[in-house]
């Protein structure tokens, strides 16, 4: 009869550290950075806490650990989702729409994500606010340059004035109506994918001309 092989301690130590961290994104799914103490997220992990200083100096240190871990596992959701709206993308409203739903989706499948960027990116000097906004500035590069190639495959201006801010006022009127769905506030984000569609004609004029020729070339 066989026996489970016992850990040694280099994996028994790893094993500890992953828990630690597991437990602290429970609590940053559920509570603000200030409220969450090492008590609680050794609490929470069943690690007695002297063992918590073994792998991390104080919570700024965990929690830095926890919202690393949550941007590496949104990164490769983002990524994927990039690819597809890039081959998807065309210039008409529809278009426009499913596009808009495939990176929202993406994002909606890590709302622990969606909390800690909604709360943490304009919050104060903490290593969760910090590491929130380096992700968001990483995916407003990416998205910038995926817009760059849409724009010049619409034969539109490849950098429209304001650029950035209009992606900002997007991106977070996105992250709001997603947590609204998340938490049950609205059923469906169709309407809300109308509003943002509504949002880029207005804000980029270019865009609204080119799917309003579509809108008439389908009709016609």
């Amino acid at each position: 009869m066989s026996t489970a092989r016992k850990l040694t301690r280099q994996e028994a130590k790893l094993l500890t550290r992953q828990r630690l961290i597991v437990a602290a994104q429970d609590l940053l799914r559920q509570q603000d950075y200030d409220a969450i103490s090492v008590s609680e997220i050794t609490r929470v992990a069943g690690v007695a806490q002297p063992t918590f200083y073994v792998h991390f100096r104080d919570k700024d240190d965990i929690l830095e650990a926890a919202a690393r871990a949550i941007g590496d596992d949104v990164r490769g959701t983002m990524r994927a989702a990039r690819e597809q709206m890039l081959l998807r993308i065309h210039p008409s409203r529809e278009g426009i729409r499913e596009v808009l739903r495939i990176a929202m989706e993406a994002l909606a499948q890590e709302p622990e994500l969606m909390r800690l960027l909604y709360r943490e990116l304009h919050g104060r000097d903490a290593p969760t606010a910090r590491i929130s906004r380096a992700l968001y500035e990483e995916l407003m590069t990416e998205v910038i340059q995926d817009i760059g190639t849409v724009l010049e495959r619409f034969h539109l201006p490849a950098e429209p004035a304001g650029l950035r801010l209009k992606l900002d006022g997007l991106f977070m009127m996105a992250l709001s109506f997603l947590l609204d769905r998340d938490e049950g506030r609205i059923d469906s984000i169709d309407p809300a994918l109308e509003l943002l569609v509504t949002y880029l004609e207005a804000v980029f004029p270019e865009l609204g001309m080119l799917t309003r020729m579509n809108r008439g070339t389908a009709e016609g």
